[in-house]
């Protein structure tokens, strides 16, 4: 008898997309594993695919520096892993220690406009509900 594959819902690729990130910024499988509090197999299926990408990057990168672009883009994903943390209620120094060496001054200011836009969205709701 076959195994039915269940649909994937908005959370399940919600904590998808959050192993990828979190995949993105360095942390380890099982740091993955604890902080999107999933089973480790789903997270080392979808972080393995990231050791062939490296492959493949390293091995096509010119010898100089990463290109500003992409540094860009890690910035980026940083930053929308930070929201994202801030959505689920971590605390300020916990987001540190996930997402890594980052300033004080950004920190705060990504998740004090989360906060903002959660605030409003509560008001918009509370007005029309």
């Amino acid at each position: 008898m076959k195994k039915q594959k269940n649909e994937q819902t908005t959370d399940d690729l919600i904590r998808d997309q959050m192993i990828i990130q979190l995949g993105l910024a360095g942390l380890t499988q099982h740091q993955i594993r604890e902080i999107v509090g999933v089973d480790i197999h789903r997270v080392n299926r979808i972080v393995k695919h990231f050791k062939n990408l490296k492959k493949i990057i390293m091995a096509k990168a010119p010898k100089d520096p990463v290109p500003e672009k992409l540094d860009t883009a890690v910035e980026l994903l940083k930053d929308l892993l930070i929201a994202q943390l801030a959505s689920m209620e971590f605390s300020n120094d916990q987001i540190k220690k996930v997402v890594g060496k980052i300033d004080n001054n950004r920190l705060r200011r990504i998740v004090s406009v989360h906060n903002k836009i959660t605030r409003q969205k509560a008001k918009q709701q509370k007005k029309h509900g």
